[in-house]
């Protein structure tokens, strides 16, 4: 992160935000086009896991024994809870809705969030 006083609000690779733009390696999004910022959780891993270790619980218990898939379903239960969600960060402007930056580091996501909602005219 940069200091305010070099203009920059937050720079982070090939993310830079400004009080005037927000740019993401080559696309640039002038802030005054942006009304407002959004960030979705994707749980589609998340989801994918939980029905891999319900069928897995099933299957193993079914042929071999049941301790041996209610251990084989908590086990892929347990992997998914720790798998981290996709956060994806929306910019609603002018033209319509732009999906600027998807990622796993949630820290990333919401403190360019921050960055962009400071930026904005009060």
């Amino acid at each position: 992160m940069v200091s305010e006083m070099s203009g920059v609000l937050f720079q982070s690779g090939d993310i830079t935000i400004t009080r005037f733009v927000a740019k993401f390696g080559t696309a640039a999004y002038p802030i005054v086009t942006i009304r407002s910022v959004t960030i979705e959780r994707e749980n589609t891993i998340l989801f994918a896991l939980s029905v891999v270790a319900i069928i897995a619980g099933l299957v193993v218990g079914a042929n071999i024994h049941e301790i041996i898939g209610l251990i084989a379903f908590v086990a892929l239960l347990l992997l998914a809870n720790n798998v981290p969600e996709k956060r994806t960060l929306t910019l609603k402007t002018s033209s319509g809705d732009v999906t600027a930056l998807s990622s796993h580091d949630a820290n990333l996501v919401e403190s360019v969030r921050r960055a962009i909602e400071n930026a904005f005219p009060r």
